[in-house]
């Protein structure tokens, strides 16, 4: 964030170089169902969904949860608390300590080609819900952005050396990462809150499979790969929805080839 000055006629100056906020609030669910549902009265929504804040924050509502019992075992697997504890003790120490030797250097991380493939394969999901009535439109635009950020962290993880002076990569596998935590987070909180069922990547795969089936309804039909890889509404996941039918015995391929070999 940009530099910050404040001036205070009893409290003096306040200098912050790179300001910077991590919050974490635990609120009780109904509270915050009541705050997004729609007013009693008029059927408009509430302010809260209107204004934008809500569809800036990672929001995470579960519906419903196991019956707890009081005997019930709550406790963490020591080697898994230990294992977060170090990790985030010593991104903290080292990313303190850089800042402290190197105030105007900047750590920096690059998605992979891999990584934007998987970010494109995501961002044809998003907006297919974006459009789908009643969906949160808003806070799904911003889900990428969530994904890229949360990935960041995963790649710092795997940073031996934190060097200012060279470019880590973010790889496919941290971005995937990412994409589950931001996506569910949404998902959850849109079940909680009764928001409109949206699709999901396997659903668009079933589809894309079930299109391809249909240019090659019968055992030695065969189609090429670009003429269904250049549908407008189903390119996106025909590499997928192939993997699925040849995993299926269902299709063969050769080449750009695809042979249908099986109905399934």
């Amino acid at each position: 964030m940009e530099y910050i000055s404040t001036h205070r006629i009893t409290r003096g100056v306040t200098e912050v170089q790179a300001p910077s906020l991590c919050s974490l609030l635990i609120v009780q669910p109904d509270p915050v169902k009541e705050a997004h549902a729609p007013k009693a009265a008029t059927g408009a929504k509430s302010r809260i969904t209107t204004n934008g804040w809500s569809d800036r924050q990672g929001f995470v509502l579960v519906p419903e949860s196991e019956p707890d019992t009081l005997d019930r075992d709550r406790s963490i697997d020591p080697k898994a608390r230990d294992a977060y504890l170090r990790a985030v003790e010593r991104e903290w120490v080292r990313t303190y300590l850089l800042a402290a030797e190197h105030p105007e250097a900047r750590l920096r991380f690059r998605l992979t080609p891999e990584a934007l493939q998987v970010i494109a394969r995501h961002y044809a999901v998003v907006e297919r819900i974006k459009r789908q009535p009643g969906t949160r439109a808003e806070a799904w635009g911003k889900v990428i952005g969530r994904a890229v950020r949360i990935a960041r962290c995963f790649a710092q993880l795997d940073v031996a050396h934190l060097d200012p002076a060279v470019e880590h990569p973010i790889t496919a596998a941290h971005m995937q990462s990412g994409w589950h935590i931001a996506e569910w987070m949404l998902r959850s909180f849109d079940a909680a809150t009764g928001a409109p069922e949206t699709v999901t990547e396997d659903s668009l795969i079933t589809a894309a499979a079930d299109y391809i089936r249909h240019r090659i309804p019968m055992i030695g039909a065969t189609v090429q790969r670009p003429a269904v890889r250049s549908s407008k509404r189903h390119g996106t996941y025909i590499p997928a929805a192939i993997d699925v039918l040849a995993g299926r015995g269902e299709v063969e391929v050769r080449g750009q080839e695809i042979i249908r070999i099986h109905l399934g």
